[in-house]
């Protein structure tokens, strides 16, 4: 199965409130996540850091991954939250790929 998905940043924004500015490390990674995720491109900066974290909590159960590379678990991640809900804290994020399908665009 595959799901054509218009990515919207709508969800990560309306969480964030009011940030500080980014420093040059933070503003690197959200560089380099846009690069890898042109997906994203239209996104904000704020968030593209909040959605990124977001993953990086519930799916891979971490405070933050300093591995910024294409995974489409990541758009997978996105996908699910978008059209389904907030995802399952801690659930298998190998079941992203099978719940959600893949992601084209």
């Amino acid at each position: 199965m595959v799901i054509e998905v218009e990515f919207d940043e709508s969800k990560y924004v309306a969480l964030l409130g009011a940030l500080g500015e980014f420093d040059a490390e933070q503003r690197q990674e959200i560089h380099t996540l846009r690069s890898n995720f042109p997906e994203l491109a239209r996104w904000g900066d704020q968030a593209i850091e909040h959605a990124w974290g977001a993953y990086c909590d519930r799916v891979l159960m971490m405070g933050w991954s300093s591995d910024l590379s294409r995974t489409n678990d990541f758009l997978n991640f996105l996908a699910y939250e978008q059209s389904i809900g907030e995802w399952p804290w801690g659930s298998d994020p190998l079941g992203l790929d099978a719940i959600t399908g893949k992601i084209t665009k």
